[in-house]
C-alpha cells in the first residue's frame, strides 16, 4: 500500500508522466469541403496544428472575394472546433496566397498578407507585419529539449517558374505530363535575400529540433511539379546553409501535392534531410507522383502529418505520422534525434 501510494505521488507530481509533445500539421483544405479531418486530428490533443498551405482556396485577386472565402472556412464547425481548443501556426502556398503557383509577381500579395495574417490572429507587435512576406518563427520546449518551428514563405520573393523543357528527367520515365523544369539561372531566388539572411539567424540559434515548414517539397526527387527542386541553386543554398552553421535537428514538412509521402536525402547535408508531406486534408490527387526519394506512402487518402516528440530508451525521438480521416495511420517514421547531427 505504501508503495503504490508513493508511486500514485509521483505520478502526480509529474515525475512518472512520460513527456511528449505533439504537433500536428497539413495542407490543401479546400472552405468548401466539410473538413471533419479536423475533429479526428483533435482526438490527438495535439499542443500546436500547423497550416502548411492552401489553407483556403483563393484563386482570385477581388479583396471581398477572398475575405468571403475565408469568412466561408471560418464557418465551418469543424474548423471552428479546431480554433476552440488547439493553437493554430499557419504559412501559405500558392492558392491561399492568390493564384495557382504564383510568385513574386502577384500584384495583390499585400493585400493577400493583410487578410491571411488578420484572419489567423497575428498579434499586432509580431514582426510578421514589420517585414516583407510572413515568414517567423516560434518555439516550443519541452522536458528540456527546445523545438524551433521554422515558418518559411515560398511564395512572396519566389522568381517565375521554368515550364518543363525535358530535363533533368525524361518525361517517359514520369508517366504524366509534367509542367516545370528546373531554374539554371544561378541568380533565381525562391526565399528573397532578406529570408535569407533571417533564416541563417535562426539556424545559429541553439535548437535540440528544427521543424522547417516549407509549403512545397524539398527532400523528394525531381518530379517535373512545383518544389524546391525547381531552384536547384537556392536548394543547395539551404543544405550549405545548414552544413556552415552545423543547425543539428533540421527535419522539413510540406504539403502542396494532394498526397502524403514521406521522403529522404541522404547525399545533401552532414546528416539525412527528412521531408514528411502530408496533403492534402480535403484535397485528393488521382495517381503517385515520381519520387527515388520516398521511403513512405504514397498515401493518396486525406491525411493530417502528427509528429511526437518523446523520449525513447532516455533517447529524444521524433515520431511522424500520415494519419487519415478514420484515424488510421498510413505512413509512419521514427528518427532519433542523434540521428539528425554533425558526426
Amino acid at each position: 500500500m505504501r508503495l503504490f501510494l508513493f508511486m500514485m505521488l509521483l505520478l502526480f507530481s509529474g515525475k512518472l508522466v512520460a513527456q511528449e509533445t505533439r504537433i500536428a500539421f497539413g495542407s490543401c483544405a479546400n472552405q468548401k469541403d466539410s473538413l471533419f479531418i479536423f475533429d479526428t486530428l483533435q482526438k490527438h490533443h495535439p499542443e500546436t496544428f500547423i497550416f502548411l498551405g492552401d489553407n483556403v482556396y483563393l484563386d482570385n485577386q477581388n479583396k471581398d472575394t477572398i475575405c468571403l472565402k475565408y469568412d466561408s472556412l471560418a464557418h465551418k464547425s469543424a474548423f471552428q472546433r479546431l480554433k476552440a481548443t488547439t493553437p493554430i501556426l499557419a504559412t501559405w502556398d500558392d492558392h491561399d496566397y492568390g493564384l495557382n503557383d504564383a510568385g513574386k509577381e502577384l500584384p495583390i500579395k499585400e493585400l493577400s498578407k493583410i487578410v491571411f495574417l488578420d484572419f489567423f490572429g497575428e498579434a499586432a507587435c509580431s514582426n510578421r507585419w514589420k517585414h516583407e512576406g510572413i515568414y517567423d518563427v516560434r518555439y516550443i520546449k519541452q522536458d528540456g529539449l527546445t523545438i524551433q518551428i521554422l515558418l518559411l514563405d515560398t511564395r512572396t520573393f519566389r522568381d517565375s517558374l521554368t515550364h518543363f523543357n525535358g530535363g533533368p528527367v525524361p518525361r517517359d520515365t514520369l508517366n504524366y505530363w509534367p509542367e516545370y523544369s528546373p531554374n539554371t539561372s544561378i541568380s533565381s531566388e525562391l526565399l528573397g535575400e532578406a529570408q535569407w539572411v533571417w533564416l541563417e539567424t535562426q539556424l545559429m540559434m541553439p535548437a535540440d529540433v528544427r521543424i522547417v515548414c516549407s509549403s512545397i517539397q524539398f527532400a523528394h526527387s525531381f518530379n517535373g511539379y512545383e518544389s524546391w527542386n525547381n531552384f536547384p541553386f537556392e536548394r543547395k543554398r539551404f543544405v550549405d546553409l545548414i552544413t556552415c552553421t552545423q543547425a543539428s535537428g533540421v527535419v522539413f514538412i510540406s504539403g502542396d501535392v494532394h498526397l502524403g509521402e514521406i521522403s529522404k536525402s541522404e547525399i545533401d547535408a552532414g546528416y539525412p534531410l527528412y521531408d514528411i508531406t502530408s496533403s492534402g486534408l480535403s484535397m485528393k490527387w488521382h495517381a503517385p507522383t515520381y519520387n527515388l526519394n520516398r521511403i513512405a506512402g504514397p498515401v493518396m487518402q486525406n491525411n493530417f502529418g502528427l509528429l511526437t516528440v518523446k523520449r525513447q530508451n532516455n533517447i529524444p525521438t521524433l515520431q511522424f505520422q500520415l494519419i487519415d480521416v478514420n484515424n488510421e495511420s498510413q505512413a509512419e517514421l521514427s528518427i532519433p534525434i542523434t540521428d539528425l547531427q554533425f558526426k
